[in-house]
């Protein structure tokens, strides 16, 4: 009888450890750090993906502090909760009552400080919802990311500061270092000509004497063949500023696509960053009116028929609503059907650069802090938040910092 019990008992534990870890995570959380200084209130959304990662934002609820972070569950025992930030372990929790309580680690003095996280609603809010439809594109190599279509299901992409190619083999992938001199560049973020000859890459130099104009610049690798590169030059002065000229792309036209915190040519600036197009003359001009506020515009994609464009906007205006938004804009007023991101766009024509919904694109009911793979045309392609987030555990400090601007 005695042993009965206490297999009973033992099924019984079991049972109350398998419940605790099998219930969901998601929703919106209150997150009270107590710091020397007093108490910093923080909001906490949490979503399951479809492939089971607890993913999410933290973001401070102070108009002192601009504080925004993408947040990631590491690990979870029947009584304790381990999230990630930044690849690290930044918040610990007890679960077994309410508020968990534990410490966090994520103030400017890096101290740990006690902690209090309460739930306050079982769903996140509308747009970290929607990233559930997302599905992950994974590479079995460290830090890939800035994925660039090429034809034939291939692409280049960027994994620790190197630019690499891979090629569909079946269902898995070849992947080799483009032929260049690595230790005379580090890259963060790419695009690839129409016509798949040049990559732009932003990046800086790594060896005394080498051109730079400062802050990230803008470079063109002429390519032979799929991974021979030929030449690098630097962007003259009219392309690349003495800031921040990130996230380079072209345009169906084989015209340069980039985002710049700085004055882009003679083009007019409408905020923080903008997205110009430099034509092959070097004449720069601003997407457009419609996309570019007095917010940060950054990263933006256009597919190889010109059809539309998919931009970021940090949003730092509370009432406007979720910060970080990825938006699609297009050349005429034609409706389109987009499934989030991670869908084909069904129809040819998507909204008007200059007519297209409020603000110059319709807004996505989806943050940007995951990295995801998208078919247009066949082939895949990363969108990414502004700081140039490699894996979502390893997500970024705004889309301000990150490797991208380090």
């Amino acid at each position: 009888m005695l042993y009965i019990r206490l297999w009973l008992l033992t099924l019984l534990f079991l049972f109350i450890r398998w419940s605790a870890e099998a219930q969901s995570l998601e929703g919106t959380y209150r997150l009270s750090v107590q710091t020397d200084k007093g108490r910093l209130p923080y909001e906490m959304q949490l979503v399951e993906g479809a492939d089971g990662l607890v993913y999410g934002g933290l973001v401070a609820l102070s108009d002192t502090i601009d504080y925004r972070r993408p947040i990631q569950l590491i690990r979870q025992t029947a009584d304790s909760l381990f999230f990630d930030i930044w690849g690290r372990t930044k918040i610990k929790v007890e679960r077994t009552k309410q508020p968990m309580t534990g410490l966090a680690q994520i103030t400017i003095d890096k101290v740990a400080y006690p902690a209090t996280l309460q739930r306050e609603a079982a769903t996140p809010n509308e747009g970290w919802g929607a990233t559930k439809r997302l599905m992950p594109f994974e590479l079995d190599i460290p830090g890939a990311g800035w994925l660039c279509p090429a034809s034939d299901g291939n692409f280049y992409f960027r994994s620790q500061k190197k630019i690499y190619f891979a090629e569909a083999v079946g269902e898995a992938y070849a992947i080799k270092l483009l032929d260049y001199d690595t230790s005379a560049y580090h890259f963060y973020s790419i695009g690839l000509s129409p016509d798949e000859q040049s990559l732009l890459a932003h990046g800086t130099p790594r060896k005394e004497d080498m051109p730079e104009i400062g802050g990230g610049d803008v470079y063109e690798l002429q390519l032979e063949g799929r991974t021979m590169v030929t030449g690098i030059r630097l962007l003259p002065p009219t392309v690349n500023t003495p800031t921040y000229d990130i996230f380079p792309a072209y345009t169906a036209d084989g015209d340069w696509l980039l985002t710049s915190y700085g004055k882009v040519g003679q083009a007019d600036s409408a905020g923080r960053a903008d997205i110009y197009i430099v034509d092959q003359q070097n004449n720069a001009r601003p997407i457009s009116p419609n996309i570019n506020t007095p917010d940060a515009e950054a990263g933006a994609f256009m597919d190889r028929q010109g059809r539309f464009v998919l931009f970021h906007r940090n949003r730092r205006r509370p009432q406007q609503g979720l910060n970080d938004r990825l938006w699609p804009a297009g050349q005429s007023e034609d409706g389109a059907m987009m499934i989030g991101v991670s869908r084909v766009i069904e129809q040819e024509d998507a909204w008007g650069l200059d007519e297209g919904g409020p603000d110059g694109g319709e807004r996505l009911g989806i943050a940007s802090f995951r990295e995801v793979g998208n078919r247009f045309d066949q082939s895949l392609v990363q969108v990414r938040d502004s700081c140039g987030a490699e894996r979502r555990s390893d997500a970024c400090a705004s889309r301000g910092g990150g490797e991208a601007a380090r």
